[in-house]
């Protein structure tokens, strides 16, 4: 049974279901995972587990066509439902295997110092990963071999449900041999070669990863390839991409501001004295006299601070104690960065479940997006039941 108009039967339905993902049950979640719920490529009904997610253009394209019986396409904010119900993604299940090369190896020794010496770019528009994600990537292009041939074929194969589908042999611009880390281009090499090498390299070292952002970042880094060191790195930073702690400059010997001494002090955190520092102990009696402060000096006793706003204080002083009496504990930036990923994750989860009480469908947008994270659609949520559609 063909089912009409499956693009939008499908989302229709889904949307439906997701927005009302609060309320199912796990009778609800049993008969989603074992019928025929999820809309292939071609409008047809298959099992969950039966069918592969099309999260990568890049692995789907080297079939051709000939796996649309098994591949589904949904917009990312509904990945993670179809997870749970089962569906599981063609990036993690396909292989790219070298099948055959023809003509001389050449070592390509000035690529390959050109990759290991904007390793540093690389890592700029990294640093948004976690830390372990970024290892896996610039770890090898320190001893990265990147060779060329006349003509450089691969094949890609998937395997599901106990069966092997291989697509046909398809001639290549670079194949990445990660077990090897063995990088083979195909001649003739020139700048646009960067995009296939890339895209090489990220779909093998970066397997969990969104496939589309791999193919926006192999993009990305293509486009800076070319340019020098300094011109990229400045072209990141006018984008409002920073360097990376470790990079930024610093000078041990002259201090980035006042020193605040116990940062539990308020009596600190005013104007900076001028002169010499005083040494040993503050004097005690009546305070120095100097050169008066310029502007009007403060008249009447100070407003007083409400109650809830020295509460407040209170816990923001006793945080930043606790912060420093734990020293190094959380100083890496790497725990920083995971921290706040953890803390935005369950943001995210707290405002969906806010808007889904409100018959509001919340979907989630990139960390990348600008001005907002979620936006909200109001929408009807009906009562609907799972049936087994091979069964009508």
């Amino acid at each position: 049974m063909k089912i009409p108009q499956p693009a939008k039967e499908r989302y229709t339905c889904l949307r439906g279901i997701v927005a009302g993902e609060d309320q199912l049950s796990e009778e609800d979640w049993k008969k989603l995972k074992e019928s025929h719920t999820i809309l292939n490529l071609l409008g047809l009904p298959c099992y969950p587990d039966e069918i592969l997610l099309n999260d990568s253009n890049w692995h789907t394209e080297f079939f051709q066509g000939s796996l649309n019986d098994l591949l589904c396409k949904f917009e990312i904010e509904y990945w993670l439902f179809l997870e749970k119900a089962g569906v599981r993604k063609i990036s993690q299940f396909a292989q790219i295997k070298l099948k055959h090369f023809e003509g001389s190896k050449i070592k390509e020794e000035e690529i390959s110092k050109n990759l290991q010496e904007r390793k540093k770019i690389i890592a700029m528009l990294l640093q948004d990963k976690f830390s372990s994600v970024r290892k896996t990537i610039l770890e090898p292009l320190k001893t990265i071999t990147i060779i060329s041939y006349d003509t450089v074929i691969i094949q890609a194969t998937v395997q599901t449900n106990g069966d092997l589908y291989s697509a046909q042999p398809k001639l290549v611009e670079a194949f990445y041999n990660q077990a090897e880390n063995i990088l083979i281009l195909k001649r003739p090499i020139s700048e646009r070669n960067w995009v296939h090498i890339f895209n090489a390299l990220l779909h093998q070292l970066a397997p969990n990863e969104a496939a589309s952002e791999i193919s926006k970042l192999a993009s990305h880094l293509a486009l800076l390839m070319p340019l020098s060191i300094e011109d990229a790195i400045n072209q990141l930073t006018s984008a409002g991409i920073s360097l990376l702690l470790d990079e930024k400059p610093t000078t041990d010997d002259k201090p980035l501001g006042p020193d605040l001494g116990d940062l539990g002090d308020l009596g600190d955190l005013g104007n900076p004295p001028t002169g010499n520092p005083p040494t040993g102990n503050p004097p005690t009696g009546n305070p120095p006299t100097g050169n008066p402060p310029t502007g009007n000096p403060p008249t009447g006793n100070p407003p007083k601070r409400d109650g809830y706003k020295k509460n407040w204080d209170e816990r923001l002083l006793s945080y930043v104690k606790r912060r420093k009496e734990q020293g190094n504990e959380i100083a890496n930036s790497d725990e920083k960065r995971t921290h706040n990923l953890a803390v935005e994750v369950a943001t995210r989860k707290a405002v969906c479940r806010y808007e889904r009480a409100r018959n509001r469908a919340p979907e989630q947008m990139p960390q990348t997006h600008p001005g907002y994270d979620i936006i909200a659609f109001l929408c009807r949520l009906w009562n609907f039941q799972l049936h087994d559609l091979s069964n009508p």
